[in-house]
């Protein structure tokens, strides 16, 4: 059998790729034959992470990003285009969580979540649109949440930005289709990520509180979701856009 290589020739961005699901995605797609740039504010891990990825035999580099910042994603892309020669695939992921109800959040724990979540996804794919142009084409897949459907009493503002960013995402799809640009969503379920900083004890937590609500019985990893992110940034998925992929075990079935 041929072992398919998805993503061959292809120059990828990954935001948020320093760790958790972002990380899971670059090295998934490096796997797959990706040059891959990732973008993060995490210094040590970002470089770690490109750092492993070329210990393995793939090609990646690092930039320290601050996805809020137009000048940073600017050079993120520049990066892309001058260590590797073109821009095929963005994967806007960068973002955080502050959890707690919506009454006792501060006006500066909204404005951060909607200036990381929802503007940084924005400004990610708006400074990176040029490049995928320049190329011909590409691919935007979006890090949404299953937290932008099922609402979460203690999630506070996290699921209404990714709510924001699924509309988001149609709307892009439907303006950049005529550039031979696809753009499609993830939306992750229950997943232990460094994005909650859990200890032991608070992330065996996590899964007992979880588990049960899961269909399927198990909490999901980050290469269940970078499998499916890697699908939609391959060819193999040249007639899907606008759409935004459960990968939940079920959650919201």
């Amino acid at each position: 059998m041929v072992r398919l290589v998805r993503l061959e020739g292809k120059v990828a961005i990954v935001t948020g790729g320093a760790r958790g699901i972002g990380r899971g995605i670059a090295e998934r797609f490096a796997e797959e034959g990706a040059a891959v740039v990732i973008g993060d504010l995490l210094t040590e891990e970002g470089a770690q992470t490109a750092e492993a990825i070329e210990k393995e035999g793939g090609r990646a580099s690092y930039l320290r990003t601050d996805v809020t910042v137009p000048g940073d994603l600017d050079a993120l892309v520049a990066l892309a285009e001058s260590a590797y020669g073109k821009l095929d695939v963005v994967v806007p992921n960068a973002g955080i969580a502050i959890a707690g109800d919506i009454e006792h959040l501060t006006v500066d724990d909204c404005r951060r979540q909607f200036e990381v979540n929802f503007m940084g996804t924005w400004l990610t794919c708006r400074q990176a649109l040029p490049a995928l142009r320049r190329n011909g084409g590409g691919a935007i897949v979006i890090t949404a949440s299953a937290a932008a459907t099922h609402p979460l009493p203690q999630s506070g503002l996290y699921g209404p930005t990714k709510a924001a960013i699924v509309l988001f995402m149609k709307n892009l799809a439907l303006t950049v289709a005529k550039d031979h640009i696809r753009c499609n969503a993830i939306a992750p379920g229950p997943i232990v990520t460094d994005l909650y900083h859990f200890t032991a004890a608070q992330e065996q937590a996590f899964v007992d509180r979880w588990t049960p609500e899961l269909p399927v019985g198990f909490l999901g990893t980050p290469l269940d979701v970078a499998n499916v992110a890697l699908l939609l940034a391959s060819d193999e998925a040249r007639w899907v856009t606008g759409s935004v992929y459960a990968v939940d075990g079920g959650f919201n079935t």
